[in-house]
């Protein structure tokens, strides 16, 4: 068995290995899972297309050169995160309107009258998790880059970026920036990739307009001198004759 090489990033996957096939034909890739020692095989690709063909496999931390774990420990992960949380909603449940007055009257009570005036207990608002992306959401994200996405030139087809691909899936723009960093290349499309060419090819044709302009200013006052002169010529000839 040989360690694969990560050509993006010079790194190695020690928890992948390359193996035969029996009959010798071709080869496949042994992932072994960090958490459970699971080994599971998958067809061989190209090393660029590795943590794709593991990302749709439902693999967690594709792109992590130390750890990945598998899809049956990242439910189960996931399970037991979703359990904590109901836990710890279930130990932070606030109290009715009517227990805080309850409790309220019997402290006072216990602290015998005051002037004070009770303040209000302001309970911190809870953080709502963003939604995570799930194996199709990531399928469909990865089928609409290969399709909007110029590999060969590093950005997208023409006015195309994260924003617009993201309001044509109807998904957070981040899960695209995600993909699109891991898989494919910078934010940026045709059009500003291009524009600084455009730029100097529209400035050197504007020169070259400008200057031919001028000439041909140039000329119009020398015709225009001309036909002053022979118009003063032309009268004093005509006045000679009358004479």
């Amino acid at each position: 068995m040989t360690t694969l090489s990560w050509d993006r990033d010079g790194g190695q996957y020690p928890h992948m290995r390359t193996k035969g096939v029996r009959g010798g034909r071709g080869q496949i890739i042994a992932v072994t899972c960090s958490a459970c020692g699971r080994v599971t095989d998958i067809p061989w690709c190209p090393f660029d297309r590795v943590e794709r063909n593991l990302w749709q496999r439902g693999f967690s931390n594709p792109g992590n050169a130390k750890t990945i774990i598998c899809p049956a420990c990242a439910e189960q992960r996931k399970g037991a995160a979703a359990v904590k949380r109901k836990d710890d909603e279930k130990d932070k449940r606030e109290l009715t309107p009517g227990q805080k007055r309850a409790a309220f009257c019997r402290i006072k009570a216990k602290e015998g009258p005051t002037t004070m005036t009770p303040t209000t207990n302001v309970q911190p608002l809870k953080a709502v998790a963003p939604r995570q992306a799930t194996t199709e959401d990531r399928r469909r994200i990865l089928d609409a880059l290969e399709e909007h996405y110029d590999v060969g030139r590093k950005c997208y087809r023409g006015k195309t970026d994260d924003a617009v691909l993201a309001d044509l899936l109807k998904v957070p723009r981040a899960w695209v920036a995600e993909v699109r960093d891991l898989v494919f290349g910078p934010n940026v499309n045709e059009v500003r990739v291009d524009a600084p060419k455009r730029i100097d090819e529209l400035s050197a044709q504007y020169d070259v307009l400008a200057k031919d302009l001028m000439t041909q200013a140039e000329r119009f006052m020398a015709a225009a001198d001309l036909c002053d002169k022979a118009l003063v010529e032309l009268a004093a000839l005509k006045a000679g004759l009358a004479a």
